[in-house]
């Protein structure tokens, strides 16, 4: 890949895919997914009191967290198809091609505690510790389902794992929309 092409699909702050890259590769493995009858999970993933922190520590040392939280989250994923990226300022997206809410669940756990586990040194030497909500879903698509149904899942999902608390994975649930 050219490298002109290849900075157009990574985020500058966090070294990982950008939400352009994750959407195309959400665009491919969903198309895959019709045609192969799997299914597709997507996890939303938020840090927890992220703006708290940047109004304390500054935004060069939010951005050094982001970067230890991206690298956190890629390292969590153990196949070589899941896609991570960032979404939104401090927000991540996770893409589980062929798993199902069991394995989105997993996933969320694995990524929740390894974040938590991690020691972020701020610049006063004081050590920080941050946390994750995650929202997750699971969808067989089939023709006339959209992506972005699957990520508006996620994203209620998530809503839900920081309206309940915080630092928990939730599952996507038709009864959360009400």
């Amino acid at each position: 890949m050219r490298l002109i092409e290849q900075l157009g699909t990574v985020d500058v702050v966090t070294n990982i895919s950008n939400r352009r890259q994750f959407v195309d590769n959400m665009i491919n493995e969903w198309g895959r997914a019709i045609r192969e009858k799997n299914s597709v999970c997507v996890l939303m993933v938020d840090v927890d009191n992220f703006e708290r922190y940047v109004s304390h520590y500054g935004r060069s040392q939010g951005d050094f967290a982001l970067r230890a939280i991206a690298a956190t989250i890629k390292a969590s994923l153990t196949r070589t198809i899941d896609i991570t990226a960032r979404w939104d300022r401090d927000k991540f997206s996770v893409l589980l091609p062929n798993a199902d809410l069991a394995g989105a669940k997993m996933v969320g756990e694995a990524i929740r505690k390894s974040v938590e586990s991690v020691e972020i040194k701020n610049e006063d030497n004081t050590l920080h510790h941050m946390t994750v909500s995650i929202g997750a879903t699971a969808m067989l698509p089939v023709g006339g389902d959209s992506i972005e149904e699957i990520i508006r899942q996620a994203d209620i999902a998530l809503d839900n794992a920081k309206k309940s608390g915080k630092n928990k994975v939730t599952l996507w649930d038709s009864k959360l929309e009400k």
